[in-house]
């Protein structure tokens, strides 16, 4: 199997001087980038994890990248993982690895950054995840993990970015998920959480996405959220309903709001035009009835979309022919766009 990037590997030189591979002092073996290596899938080659078993011995390593090689399938080995005591980052995403995550990648009580994106573990989340008190970045989306989140990864309070998107999570958002104050990126999208969002989530004060969608999350929208540095909140798909607080279009930190195919209903509120700094407004497949309010014409939006609802003005209000618009669709009623 030809795999590029590894011309320079030869038992005749010094592995510090290889590509890929850095090292500190020019003597232990601090690094190893061994990102996309094998050729597609199309060739249909697969390689047994068990590949990975001499890189255990790098006990110096700090550094060790070996994503999008979906050619390695089988269990993480777990007993060689847990002699890189030194790891700070560990990027494993894009292969084809199985099984539940070993309980010795828990032991890595110096990582920081834990990348097994795209993979097929399954299994649950394991108590020990709480261990890993140093990580900053987790991402363990698209796998085959259900069960709930863990209240032991409620002691990850250095995180700064959660992605457990596309899993088989059930149960509901824990209630101290607000205790991860420091992240700035929050997925839980694609998986079957149920119950309402956590009031505990206004003390993420870093917190500028929040991808909650393709849950069952039900209950009405609460205005807090209008007060949170929030920029992108994303909650399509739901059980959400009620109506739209009006406090929400007062927030100056949105810049992009998706609320489609929820349950949602009522008037939109006046208070809509407030919303400043909106980009993105997408209200689809929702319950709404009533006028449109003209203030919407005021928002700097690139996108709008309020198709698939119950509106019943004949006019859509009045939009300026400079404005930044690019895409706006609502082929269920009867509107036509007018521009100054």
């Amino acid at each position: 199997m030809e795999l590029s990037g590894l011309e320079s590997w030869n038992s005749t030189s010094d592995c510090c001087h290889w590509e890929r591979v850095r090292c500190h002092n020019s003597q232990k073996v601090t690094s190893l980038d061994l990102f996309h290596l094998t050729p597609s899938l199309a060739m249909k080659t697969l390689v047994k994890s068990d590949v990975l078993a001499p890189l255990f011995h790098l006990q110096t390593l700090i550094f060790l990248d070996i994503s999008y090689n979906g050619h390695i399938q089988g269990e993480i080995p777990g007993v060689g993982l847990a002699n890189l005591t030194n790891l700070v980052r560990l990027y494993m995403a894009g292969n084809s690895l199985i099984g539940s995550l070993p309980p010795q990648l828990f032991s890595l009580r110096r990582l920081e950054y834990l990348d097994v994106s795209y993979n097929f573990h399954g299994g649950n989340v394991p108590a020990q995840i709480g261990n890993l008190t140093n990580l900053k970045f987790f991402s363990l989306y698209s796998n085959k993990v259900s069960g709930a989140i863990p209240p032991s990864l409620m002691h990850l309070t250095r995180l700064e970015y959660l992605d457990l998107g596309h899993n088989f999570f059930t149960m509901e958002i824990p209630t101290d998920i607000g205790n991860l104050s420091n992240i700035s990126y929050l997925s839980l999208r694609e998986n079957n959480f149920s119950g309402e969002i956590p009031p505990s989530i206004q003390k993420m004060e870093e917190l500028e996405v929040a991808d909650l969608c393709d849950n069952n999350l039900e209950g009405t929208l609460p205005q807090w959220l209008a007060d949170t540095d929030i920029k992108y909140l994303l909650l399509s798909n739901n059980k959400f309903s009620g109506s739209l607080p009006p406090h929400l279009f007062q927030s100056q930190s949105f810049l992009a709001l998706i609320l489609s195919y929820n349950n949602l209903s009522g008037a939109l509120p006046e208070t809509i035009g407030e919303a400043s700094r909106m980009k993105i407004l997408i209200l689809s497949s929702n319950r709404f009835f009533g006028t449109v309010p003209p203030s919407i014409s005021k928002l700097g939006l690139r996108l709008l979309d309020l198709s698939c609802n119950k509106f019943s003005d004949d006019e859509f209000p009045l939009f300026n022919p400079n404005s930044s618009l690019a895409y706006i669709d609502f082929p269920s009623i009867n509107y036509q766009v007018r521009f100054q």
